[in-house]
């Protein structure tokens, strides 16, 4: 499995994380939930993608439950080791495109950190079943 994160600053920089770990994907009641642990940390994530909604929660190192609808603005407190921190978070799409054996998730949004400026997002989500 993999998440890839591109972060786009007010200056125009993009700052690209790729993530590879290991995890688990089903399809239930419609519902795609991908449950995914970071690689060298102890932070897990837990995707769950539905009717064009998507909700990602965080535990471990990093604690956050994220809340993403289309055209509409969010907030959540993301916790790290140096503090919680406020954020808005306006979504702009969410498409997820699912094989037999593989589903791929592509979410595009903003973000605003308390006391900042707004960033753009892209996440881009690849769950494959082994074998």
């Amino acid at each position: 499995m993999s998440v890839t994160g591109i972060q786009t600053m007010e200056t125009g920089q993009e700052d690209r994380n790729v993530t590879a770990g290991t995890g688990t994907w089903r399809l239930a009641d419609g519902i795609h939930e991908i449950r995914f642990e970071e690689k060298g940390q102890s932070t897990v994530m837990q995707f769950s993608l539905e009717d064009g909604t998507c909700r990602i929660r965080k535990r471990g190192e990093v604690h956050a439950d994220m809340l993403f609808h289309p055209e509409e603005q969010t907030r959540c407190m993301y916790h790290t080791g140096f503090g919680a921190f406020d954020l808005r978070i306006e979504t702009r799409k969410i498409s997820v495109r699912a094989t037999g054996r593989r589903v791929d998730a592509l979410l595009l949004y903003r973000l605003h950190f308390e006391g900042g400026g707004w960033q753009d997002n892209r996440v881009m989500i690849r769950a494959e079943k082994e074998g």
